[in-house]
């Protein structure tokens, strides 16, 4: 064999045998791509069932919880003793906190499984509803609720989800801010380029620069005032993303605004 013949020879055997280290790889990448398909689809069926956890959870107990504060509210006219009182005040007061955090995973809920149902929304109407909503609240009588509406009386939008956002974005500014002091509370509706701009502004705490990141984190809570469910951000973030608007916010002791900007829905 001549050395030509030889040196295509080697050549063929070096060819064949990259041609089996890549139909190796291939396999195996093959195979790996096969193995993440399989864990994603895993992941994404726990994903719906814990999805679907929430949904049924958020809504059975609500019906029990009811149950056990009416019963609750009928042994307030017992006659009871000293220490009987304070004992039912203080299963009442977690019986409320257990309200609190059901109302939450209801808003999550709405947020994030309801379908999304479109009409013309009275502004001043869904802002009282807010407000009966909110007047609970321990700063709530100290605190000034200041609307403007610009000219806006109705809008087109998800009525449950506008009202959700707006509960979330209030309390947060009512709850955050000294109990002692009075303060006040701007709520901001304006329209612009068929899009709604909505501005909640407060002259309480502040948002300190080391946690800001983490304010649109579940179940974060950034604050010794805060007693809830830490979810509030966090599902007002959920709805602008699923109504594909934006969120920004800018803070400083004293003064805190939330803008959010939401496309029209009609």
């Amino acid at each position: 064999m001549s050395d030509r013949e030889t040196e295509l020879a080697e050549k063929q055997e070096e060819l064949q045998a990259q041609k089996e280290e890549l139909t190796a790889a291939i396999e195996e990448l093959v195979q790996k791509n096969n193995y993440l398909s399989e864990t994603l689809a895993q992941l994404q069926k726990r994903n719906k069932e814990l999805d679907l956890l929430l949904y049924k959870t958020s809504h059975d107990l609500k019906s029990p919880l009811t149950s056990l504060q009416g019963l609750f509210h009928l042994l307030e006219s017992e006659d009871l003793t000293d220490p009987q009182k304070q004992l039912l005040e203080f299963m009442d007061q977690k019986l409320s906190q257990m309200n609190d955090i059901l109302k939450s995973l209801n808003m999550l809920s709405e947020a994030t499984f309801e379908k999304i149902q479109t009409k013309n929304v009275n502004l001043k109407a869904i802002s009282a509803s807010v407000m009966q909503d909110l007047k609970y609240l321990p700063n709530f009588q100290q605190t000034k609720i200041n609307y403007e509406y610009n000219n806006l009386e109705y809008i087109t939008i998800d009525d449950h989800l506008l009202y959700n956002i707006l509960k979330c974005l209030i309390s947060n500014a009512i709850i955050f801010r000294d109990s002692v002091e009075e303060g006040n509370v701007w709520v901001c509706f304006d329209q612009k380029n068929e899009s709604l701009i909505v501005e909640v502004t407060d002259d309480g705490d502040g948002i300190a620069a080391d946690i800001g990141p983490h304010i649109f984190n579940m179940f974060f809570r950034g604050s010794q005032r805060s007693h809830g469910s830490g979810l509030g951000l966090y599902i007002v973030k959920e709805i602008v993303d699923r109504l594909k608007g934006e969120i920004r916010w800018i803070s400083k002791p004293g003064k805190t605004t939330f803008q959010i900007v939401l496309p029209s829905l009609v």
